[in-house]
């Protein structure tokens, strides 16, 4: 598709309202389920978030992580990823996308934005690394525009930031204030008692390839087991 025109933030969240549309009609797999959590990471958060706002009946309860209400390391993380377009990589796994789908230049970038040293598994990050994906130009002109306060949400809210996320922290969630807890009362001011926030010990923006991750991953388990969802 094309990566101005077409593959945007706000295709992005009509795809995703439509696939919990079908998770809540029972056509997927004819599965029937009695709740649907909205579960994102990073931009995925930003995406679940704006579900909350549009369609706040979609999700019973949602997870977000590597986000925060602080923008102001976003354009430093930009800039440490040095985008080029995917199809002039070195690896030669993007040669047939046009210009426009983008992907970071070089490892040292993505160690920078994503990963707190030493605190995370070497062959994970080299992983991650040679599966590297794309963006678009279109997602990245138009995501921002998503984020805003969903006061007719009022299911459980769980948020959590790695410790030392530069990109919504610049290294310090605990600055000046838990940047976990500021995102709920932020954007959600009729979240339900249930809601909770956890800051991952030593992890960077990629919880999920830290050495505290199992840690997170039980933290959204128990949120999910409190609120009588799991």
């Amino acid at each position: 598709p094309d990566p101005i025109q077409e593959v945007q933030a706000n295709s992005q969240v009509a795809v995703t309202h439509a696939l919990t549309q079908l998770l809540r009609s029972s056509k997927i797999g004819n599965y029937s389920f009695q709740n649907v959590v909205g579960v994102g990471h990073s931009a995925g958060s930003t995406l679940t978030q704006a579900i909350t706002t549009q369609y706040p009946k979609d999700f019973d309860a949602i997870i977000l992580s590597g986000t925060s209400a602080n923008q102001n390391y976003v354009s430093l993380t930009m800039a440490a990823f040095n985008f080029i377009n995917a199809n002039s990589d070195s690896s030669g796994r993007f040669s047939s996308l046009p210009a426009g789908y983008l992907t970071q230049e070089t490892s040292t970038g993505i160690q920078f934005a994503f990963y707190r040293y030493p605190n995370y598994d070497s062959t994970a990050f080299e992983l991650q690394v040679a599966g590297k994906q794309t963006n678009t130009l279109g997602v990245l002109l138009t995501l921002g525009g998503l984020v805003a306060e969903a006061p007719d949400f009022t299911g459980p809210v769980d948020i959590i930031l790695g410790e030392n996320d530069l990109v919504f922290c610049g290294g310090n969630c605990s600055y000046p204030e838990n940047q976990a807890s500021l995102y709920t009362s932020t954007y959600y001011p009729n979240a339900s008692s249930g809601s909770q926030y956890y800051l991952a010990e030593g992890s960077g923006h990629c919880i999920a390839a830290h050495k505290s991750a199992s840690s997170s991953f039980q933290q959204m388990i128990s949120f999910l087991q409190a609120n009588g969802i799991y």
